[in-house]
């Protein structure tokens, strides 16, 4: 009975932490939306946020960061989601600034530039 009731308590703690942390991502999900409201080639980016890509977090905090110290030069470690928001940003708000990406995946390339023209002053490197 005590083994049971054990489990059902451990089980319930699991789902409890796996709810919180959902909690604190639709969180960062409102901070994020609230933070690029105005930008509207950002509001209208098609990204998959989470997953392989950066979460919600990352994505506000990279915002921020574009924002607030308006880089010359940027360098990023493999193309995708943030790839966009970067090319994105500096198409429409940061006109001086160039992106160097590093791919180690040639088709990964190939697939993505079909999708996705990047900005002109961006550079992927394999």
């Amino acid at each position: 009975m005590f083994k049971k009731i054990k489990l059902l308590i451990r089980e319930h703690k699991k789902i409890q932490s796996l709810s919180y942390l959902q909690l604190l991502e639709l969180e960062w999900a409102n901070v994020y939306h609230d933070s690029i409201r105005g930008k509207k080639p950002i509001e209208e980016l098609s990204l998959n946020v989470g997953r392989w890509a950066g979460n919600y977090a990352f994505f506000y905090l990279l915002h921020r960061v574009l924002e607030e110290y308006k880089p010359k030069k940027i360098i990023e470690f493999g193309l995708g989601e943030s790839s966009k928001f970067i090319s994105t940003y500096i198409d429409h708000y940061l006109k001086d600034t160039s992106l160097l990406t590093i791919e180690d995946n040639i088709s990964w390339k190939q697939s993505f530039e079909s999708k996705f023209k990047c900005s002109n002053p961006s550079e992927i490197k394999i």
